[in-house]
Parts: structure tokens; C-alpha cells; sequence
């Protein structure tokens, strides 16, 4: 347990004050949006593995509706609510620090999942495992990851 405690702190510390800890580019994110079907009225939404709240935030602009927004660091969390209250937002992000893998919500309660470059913590399949429980029956997953490619 040491050994990962070291290396959550050192991501922490190599990410700190940056807009985004991982890949992602709104441009594209907004291309995303537009392919996907229309959501219903006051989406359920919950960006996973959220960092700072890039996306998060993004997907407050886009669809004025509370997001669920996880991530197991605090320091990340709280850089994401004071830009929430930055911009009038608060009271449309839910901050929730834990395990992305341990989610303990009711089935079926999620819209819309975003999640940018944090499911290989899970492994993708893990990832997908732990979180189609909790997707409506028709919800989206947009859930993007870099491919790192060995010789």
C-alpha cells in the first residue's frame, strides 16, 4: 500500500495546478456531444475519474444539470469546486472522492458517463464491468483512453 500511496501523491504533485491531469481537448469533446442521441431533460450525469473538472465543468455548460463528478483525490476535487464557484456552478457539480471501481449508486441512475483517460486505473474491461451497472437503459458511455502500444 506504500508504494501506490507514493505514486497517488506523485501524480497529484505532477498535476497540480493544471487545467487537465490527463488527455482531452473541448473542441473534440464538443464534436463527442454532437454525435450523440439526445439525452432527456435533466440528464443524470457523472464524469468519473474527473481530476480538476475540465470535463466536468464542460458538461455543466452543456447540459445545465447536476454532475456526478469522482475522483479519488481531494486536492483535485477541491481545485474543481473553487472553479465551480468561480463561475456560479456549485450548485450544479456533486464533488465525490473514492474509489471509481467501488461506486455504491442505485442501478440504472446514470444517463450519461464521461470519463476521459481514467478507466485504465480499472482496466478498460474492469472499467466497463464496474460501471454498466450503472448506466439507464439508454444511457451513453463516452469514456476515452490513450493507447499505449509496447514493441
Amino acid at each position: 500500500m506504500e508504494e501506490q500511496e507514493k505514486y497517488i501523491r506523485a501524480l497529484i504533485e505532477l498535476h497540480r495546478g493544471l487545467e487537465r491531469q490527463g488527455p482531452g481537448d473541448t473542441d473534440y469533446s464538443d464534436y463527442i456531444i454532437s454525435q450523440i442521441p439526445e439525452l432527456p431533460t435533466n440528464p443524470r450525469i457523472a464524469d468519473i475519474g474527473c481530476g480538476a473538472g475540465v470535463g466536468t465543468l464542460f458538461l455543466v455548460d452543456k447540459f445545465r444539470s447536476k454532475v456526478r463528478a469522482v475522483d479519488f483525490s481531494r486536492e483535485f476535487l477541491d481545485e474543481l469546486i473553487n472553479r465551480a464557484k468561480q463561475r456560479g456552478l456549485e450548485h450544479l457539480v456533486e464533488a465525490i472522492e473514492c474509489d471509481m471501481g467501488s461506486l455504491d449508486w442505485k442501478p440504472e441512475t446514470i444517463d450519461l458517463l464521461w470519463s476521459e483517460g481514467a478507466a485504465y486505473n480499472l482496466t478498460f474491461e474492469g472499467a466497463l464491468k464496474a460501471w454498466r451497472p450503472l448506466m439507464a437503459a439508454n444511457g451513453i458511455a463516452v469514456i476515452s483512453e490513450d493507447i499505449h502500444q509496447t514493441d
